[in-house]
């Protein structure tokens, strides 16, 4: 076999898919340095099975995948095919019996990101074993000295005698049939202890045969016994049979005499059941009966309590009432106190007033008597004013009177108010306390009658200080 052609993708620097063509006589690689003619001869050694990251220069087997550039992002797959051309015909020619059919054969390997791997023989699946046997014998392979590494030279002339008794062999073409017979030998082994193994078995299975024999003896006695039990049973069977059917039949007369007798007694049951119906309904009465006494003990308990609790409202309302009367009958003392002081005032005014008048017409007298009396008459002026002076002062004083007075007017409207409140709770107390305080009544109408005189007094004040205040002004233009 020779190589014919490699194609690469995603290998180390081959980001792109290339193909390499290795034409028949002396095929050489050349660049400079750091161009990638190392990778492809790692390339090579990886397709054919290399399973040693350090002679692939890396330090996991995913080094292999491109890992991506500035430029470029990293790729999930790398894929190796070597294409062998299998022209030879000759008697030494390596190639396995099963593709000597073939004038090509393609190898491939195939590795992901995720630690997935392929090995592809013509596009088929296949082991790795089996691209091994390939190149054994063939001078090519993985290990072989067909593949020499950048720096590995010294490794052959270095090598220990089994390395150059392993490169020789590789060379002579008989690594094949050693590893053939590696495996031959590994078989055997394995035979021969499973021959060990059947042998240990047979002796297990002869000295459980008697065992299984004496196991057998015994299911066949077992046999015969258990058909002579099932005779003795079914014998047994009969005359119970037989037993039991005259049993039968001495129940079923039975069941008739108790049938008779049942009919006589659901009679009287059903005569008994009509009378606990009855005794249940009259009990139904008495329990309705006793019910509405309880209710009506209840409702009359109910009626009882509430009158009470009425009588005992009633009671504190008289007794309110009573207050209340007691306070208006302070109110109407203390407000006929103040009439009384208001009417002093007012008789006070009314003689304040009339002396002014009497004055006014005097001053009115003299100055009409001394009109042609200057010096008189500035006089008379000047006591005027000073007398006017005093009205004036009079006045205020009348003023702030006639102020108290207003506020106590107000006060006593107020207390009208309140005492008009007051008669109109008292009154609704005296509907619900059942008319009991008809005197109440005539209090009230006595207070009325009072604040209406007491309005007519303010009225009369206030017509007199009406008069007096035009009398002022009247007396001021003069």
């Amino acid at each position: 076999m020779r190589l014919k052609k490699m194609e690469i993708t995603g290998f180390k620097s081959f980001v792109e898919k290339v193909a390499i063509d290795f034409p028949a006589g002396v095929s050489a690689i050349v660049g400079p340095n750091g161009c990638g003619k190392s990778n492809i001869v790692d390339a090579l050694r990886w397709a054919m099975g290399e399973q040693s990251v350090k002679q692939l220069r890396g330090k996991s087997m995913e080094d292999v995948i491109f890992a991506g550039t500035d430029g470029r992002a990293p790729l999930n797959m790398a894929e190796v095919s070597l294409v062998l051309a299998n022209d030879g015909k000759g008697p030494d020619d390596a190639t396995p019996e099963v593709l000597k059919h073939f004038t090509e054969v393609m190898i491939t390997r195939r590795l992901y990101r995720s630690g997935e791997s392929a090995y592809l023989l013509n596009r088929l699946p296949c082991r790795l074993k089996d691209i091994q046997n390939i190149f054994l014998g063939s001078g090519l392979g993985a290990k072989s000295y067909a593949v020499i590494g950048q720096g590995n030279i010294g490794a052959i002339t270095d090598a220990g005698p089994e390395e150059r008794r392993f490169f020789i062999e590789e060379a002579a073409g008989i690594t094949r049939y050693k590893n053939r017979k590696t495996e031959t030998l590994r078989k055997l082994e394995a035979t021969n202890a499973n021959l060990l193994r059947v042998n240990d078995i047979i002796v297990e299975v002869a000295r459980q045969m008697n065992g299984l024999q004496r196991q057998a003896r015994k299911a066949q006695r077992y046999k015969t016994l258990q058909a002579r039990i099932r005779i003795l049973d079914l014998q047994l069977s009969i005359r119970q049979y037989d037993d039991l059917y005259t049993q039968i039949r001495e129940a079923e007369g039975e069941i008739l005499k108790q049938k008779d007798a049942e009919g006589v007694q659901g009679a009287a049951i059903r005569r008994l059941e009509a009378d606990i119906e009855g005794i249940k309904l009259a009990r139904s009465q008495k329990n309705q009966e006793i019910s509405q006494l309880k209710s009506d003990r209840f409702d009359t308990q109910r009626t009882l309590d509430k009158t009470e609790n009425d009588l005992a409202h009633l009671r504190e309302a008289m007794s309110r009432l009573t207050e209340e009367i007691g306070q208006l009958q302070q109110g109407r003392e203390a407000l006929a106190e103040k009439n009384r002081a208001m009417a002093e005032e007012m008789a006070q005014a009314a003689e304040k007033t009339a002396e002014l008048e009497k004055e006014a017409a005097d001053l009115q007298a003299r100055f009409e008597g001394e009109a042609a009396e200057t010096r008189s008459l500035k006089e008379t002026q000047a006591a005027a004013g000073r007398e006017l002076s005093a009205q004036k002062t009079v006045l205020d004083d009348l003023l702030q009177k006639e102020t108290r007075h207003r506020a106590a007017l107000d006060n006593a409207l107020e207390n009208k108010e309140g005492l008009e409140r007051r008669r109109k709770r008292a009154d609704e107390e005296t509907l619900l306390a059942r008319r009991e305080t008809a005197e109440k009544e005539q209090q009230e109408t006595a207070a009325r009658d009072e604040l209406t005189l007491c309005r007519e007094a303010l009225k009369t004040l206030d017509s007199r200080l009406a008069g007096l205040k035009d009398a002022l002004e009247t007396r001021q233009k003069n």
